[in-house]
């Protein structure tokens, strides 16, 4: 199967895999846009959904060794991670989003 993700209007459908590493034009917005190979697509995804389990492992992990710690000093530490994190999720699918667009104009 192949993924369809319009960088111009974000639509998004999962469509045969013969389309797969393939310029069509958008059914929503009319624009060019690649198609991606929906195993490379979920492997990116997957890895990145790796990395924010392993961050909130180690958010459990400073949880517990800072049970002694006053409530809003923990709260501070627990915004200052998830900032962290939501920071990372936005750069990690705009380079996504980028290198998306990238491929599908050099198609």
């Amino acid at each position: 199967m192949a993924i369809i993700k319009c960088e111009h209007c974000e639509y998004t459908k999962e469509i045969s895999g013969q389309y797969a590493d393939k310029t069509v034009k958008c059914p929503s917005c009319g624009q060019s846009t690649k198609v991606h190979d929906t195993i490379v697509l979920f492997t990116a995804f997957s890895e990145k959904l790796s990395e924010f389990q392993g961050e909130l492992d180690e958010l459990k992990q400073i949880a517990t060794e800072n049970q002694a710690k006053p409530v809003a000093e923990l709260n501070e530490e627990l915004m200052q991670t998830l900032g962290k994190m939501l920071r990372d999720h936005r750069i990690a699918m705009t380079e996504f989003n980028d290198a998306t667009k990238r491929n599908a104009h050099n198609l």
